[in-house]
């Protein structure tokens, strides 16, 4: 049981450690060097021809 415990504190600790290493903003569409993200446009562009 206690090898179980410090693994999932391992893996939760490599995850938090990943998160804080990226360069990408978290939240999609607010890009930091002003470029939009054309991924989001394409989908919203799709979502209004749906509709």
């Amino acid at each position: 049981m206690l090898i179980l415990l410090l693994f999932l504190v391992l893996i939760a600790w490599a995850l938090q450690w990943n998160h804080d290493r990226q360069v990408w903003p978290s939240t999609p569409g607010i890009a930091r060097n002003g470029v939009p993200d054309r991924d989001v446009e394409r989908l919203a562009a799709d979502l209004r021809a749906l509709r």
